[in-house]
């Protein structure tokens, strides 16, 4: 620490204004470059998501040094100006970018508009990630459509501690005098934090819990604070020893190495990631950020390079911007891969309304000199010019291209039909009888206001001799089709998933197709399964979506379905069917549309169904980050089971988009037929 005099955080001749750090611009520049390329496509860069923790950590950083410089200089925080500032440097571009995503739904999808509310409210008063937990909206594992807000969680994070760390600093600087005392208070605060983390989390629930968290994310900030109290900016030399200096960018050089290996090999659902990994990784950030913020060090020259710097300046209007770009541009049907052409138009349309805002909205509003006639006149300069035409090209070629997918069309003519609706106050569905415009029945809430556990199925037109049928779900998750195919309505069965969130967690249904009464509405008792080649499968509401077919092609088949299934609750499902003598010898599981598992889950399961002759995995095709997560475990743990298969789902439904509902993952007739053709084939295949 040094000398006693110079250890005490005492006022001196210390410059009251920070220098700039040019390399730090570049650090936010690749951060924000990660995290845009894991919301593009996640399995490009797993662990692009570890972006929002080098921001954390140079965030604490930046602010608690420029804290400590006006305490030395003053002898006081001065929290009104601190917080006045952090609002003229935040809010704008914000408030700019809400009001054009606002614009957006409003013209392309009013519903989703209205579902968002209390996401608009929360991210402006800056609790969004509480009201994301306080809502269970999963970061990893959220089934509807993505909100285009969702990113906005960790700028809450950031606001909240630039509301408490000044008050707790300012205090506990009348107390502590010491940088030592101060460092291990801070190192202890961090340590705490990661602690509640590793406590709170639990590896076979989703992580959204902690990644959210303002109390197991503050270490990040908190390391970087401590890094600023030991490594204040304006009293880094550029006198070095020649031999120092490199040891400093040697240090710095390997930490960055290790930042991007992380990324490169880091996936969210790595239980190491939240029991100590997340803390290791705001350390290693730190070492980079000593080594690139010391004048002398060649590795922060190399990251203040020009682009790097034009890029990092612009790195929050940037991260605001691309995520509703990439939301509100992308279709929700997805099966033929990613289209380059489409994320080349997103990230140069991300690029340029990040420029505009840095350009138009943040620096006049930072530098507290925004006019609105000097503004609008500054509109006309030729850069600005040509900024504002670019920014008006390419969303009219997203919008074509986006229009060419049948789910965009199919959600404006909805969105204007709703439109139309609430202004001629006219219902769309009369309330004696439910109309559903589609190939087969699908399940949607029964009218009635007490029907809060059931669900009504309304045939189509082609087998309307089937009249309406309300069935409330039993303990039993259990589809037990009859053996004789012919007698059931050959319908597919397309559960609805609530918009934003994951399927609904209880839509549990109990329904052997064949063997409802037409007359009552009766189930009829299922069957007991014990002969060789009995069958049973289990999953959620893909495997429901398949299941009149499955019983078409395998007589006799257990359908064991609940829409919003998760692998953490297949081991229960099979102790209550091994109790029923319901599982047979052939298993099939199709588990992972919901969200992701680790390997020790599905091995854990597969263990126990030793006995079983055959097991069936299914890969998934879901239009999320999990999707080639689940994927990979599948075949990676089938391997170590000889009796274990993976049927490809995933590369069989690859370009066909004529087999999936609007989600893109849900199955239309000819998808549920073509479906059940796969697992069929597998179940014969392992029967020879």
């Amino acid at each position: 620490m040094g000398m006693k005099e110079e250890s005490k955080l005492t006022a001196g001749n210390s410059r009251s204004k920070g220098r700039y750090m040019s390399g730090l611009d570049g650090l936010r520049a690749l951060s924000v470059l990660a995290v845009i390329v894991y919301h593009l496509n996640s399995s490009w860069l797993p662990g692009g998501l570890l972006g929002v923790g080098v921001f954390f950590t140079l965030s604490g950083y930046l602010i608690t040094d420029q804290l400590l410089v006006q305490w030395q200089t003053t002898r006081r925080i001065d929290l009104k100006d601190f917080w006045l500032k952090r609002v003229r440097r935040l809010m704008p571009a914000m408030l700019f970018m809400l009001a054009i995503v606002c614009l957006w739904l409003l013209i392309f999808d009013r519903s989703r508009l209205m579902q968002l509310q209390g996401d608009f409210v929360s991210v402006l008063l800056y609790f969004n990630n509480w009201w994301l937990i306080f809502h269970k909206v999963s970061y990893f594992e959220s089934f509807g459509p993505p909100s285009p807000i969702g990113h906005l969680w960790s700028l809450a994070i950031e606001e909240q501690f630039y509301f408490i760390w000044p008050l707790v600093l300012a205090l506990v600087l009348r107390y502590v005098h010491r940088r030592g005392t101060l460092f291990v208070l801070t190192l202890a605060g961090a340590l705490v934090s990661m602690l509640v983390m590793a406590f709170v989390y639990q590896p076979d629930l989703d992580p959204s819990r902690v990644y959210y968290g303002t109390d197991t994310r503050a270490f990040a900030l908190l390391i970087g604070g401590a890094l600023a109290i030991v490594w204040p900016s304006r009293k880094l030399s550029e006198k070095m020893t020649g031999h120092s200096s490199k040891m400093l960018d040697m240090m710095g050089g390997a930490g960055l190495v290790v930042i991007l290996l992380m990324m490169w090999t880091t996936n969210a659902y790595k239980a190491s990631l939240y029991v100590g990994g997340l803390g290791l990784f705001s350390i290693i950030t730190a070492i980079v950020i000593a080594a690139i913020a010391h004048p002398a060090s060649l590795l922060g020259k190399v990251m203040g390079s020009k682009p790097l710097r034009w890029l990092g300046k612009r790195s929050y209007s940037l991260y605001i911007w691309h995520f509703p770009v990439i939301i509100l541009t992308s279709s929700s049907m997805n099966t033929g891969g990613t289209d380059l052409s489409t994320v080349t138009v997103q990230i140069l349309l991300s690029l340029l309304l990040a420029a505009f805002s840095y350009s138009c909205i943040e620096e006049p509003f930072r530098r507290g000199v925004f006019q609105p006639k000097q503004w609008i006149l500054s509109l006309r300069s030729p850069l600005r010019v040509r900024y504002m035409l670019m920014i008006g090209i390419l969303p009219i070629q997203l919008f074509v291209m986006s229009f060419s997918n049948n789910s965009f069309a199919e959600k404006l003519s909805a969105n204007a039909a709703m439109i139309h609706q609430e202004a001629t106050n006219v219902s769309l569905v009369p309330t004696d009888s439910l109309f559903v415009p589609s190939v087969g029945p699908k399940l949607v809430p029964s009218p009635s206001p007490a029907a809060t556990s059931s669900q009504t199925i309304v045939p189509s037109p082609s087998v309307s001799s089937v009249p309406k049928v309300s069935l409330t779900p039993t303990p039993s998750p259990t589809i037990v089709p009859s053996p004789s195919p012919s007698s059931s309505p050959t319908a597919t069965i397309t559960p609805l998933p609530t918009p934003a969130t994951k399927e609904p967690p209880n839509s549990q249904i109990s329904l052997p197709v064949s063997d409802v009464s037409q007359e009552t509405g009766k189930v009829s008792p299922d069957p007991k399964v014990d002969a060789e080649q009995s069958i049973t499968a289990i999953g959620d509401s893909v495997i429901l979506d398949a299941a009149p077919f499955l019983e078409k092609l395998l007589p006799g088949i257990v359908v064991d379905g609940k829409v919003g299934r998760q692998m953490s609750q297949l081991a229960a499902v099979i102790d209550d069917l091994k109790s029923k003598n319901q599982l047979g010898r052939r298993v099939i599981i199709e588990l992972g549309t919901n969200g992701s598992f680790n390997p020790d889950q599905l091995r854990g399961v597969l263990t126990t169904l030793g006995d079983v002759k055959q097991i069936i995995l299914v890969n998934t095709r879901v239009p999320r980050a999990w999707q080639d997560n689940v994927n990979a475990t599948l075949s990676k743990v089938a391997a170590e089971f000889p009796q274990a298969t993976v049927v490809d789902w995933h590369k069989a439904s690859q370009g066909k988009e004529m087999y999936f509902v609007q989600d893109g993952v849900h199955l239309k007739t000819e998808g549920a037929s073509y479906y059940a053709s796969l697992l069929s084939d597998a179940v014969q295949k392992g029967g020879r």
